[in-house]
């Protein structure tokens, strides 16, 4: 009963993707991002870049101050599953490599150093 009661009253969990951002006035907007360093609210453009070790890192910037954000990397053999999970010809295969795909990404390290 005391856990009904605790779940009634707890506020909302935050927004779990981390482009998805609240108004001032409390208003979700879905797929928008706020920029930590000048508050600018847009909509992330989202490319990949090489790593350098044959990888990508997903990268957006702000349009207004250029602040750059790092929304994840993955590794070259995430890489190849990634494609593999495109090609799988069942749903069963596909929910196979998804689950090996995630321990070869990396999600949102944030900002970058400019």
């Amino acid at each position: 009963m005391e856990d009904e009661l605790l779940l009634a009253v707890s506020p909302p969990p935050p927004p779990t993707r981390p482009a998805d951002v609240m108004t001032a006035g409390g208003e979700h907007i879905e797929g928008q991002a706020r920029c930590d360093a000048c508050e600018h609210l847009f909509t992330p453009a989202l490319r990949e870049e090489p790593d350098g070790s044959g990888g990508v890192v997903g990268r957006f910037d702000c349009p207004h101050c250029e602040r750059r954000y790092e929304a994840y990397a993955i590794d070259a053999r995430g890489l190849s599953l990634r494609e593999r999970v495109a090609g799988a010809k069942s749903d069963r295969h596909r929910r196979h490599l998804k689950a090996q795909l995630k321990a070869h990404v990396t999600h949102g390290r944030g900002l970058l150093p400019a």
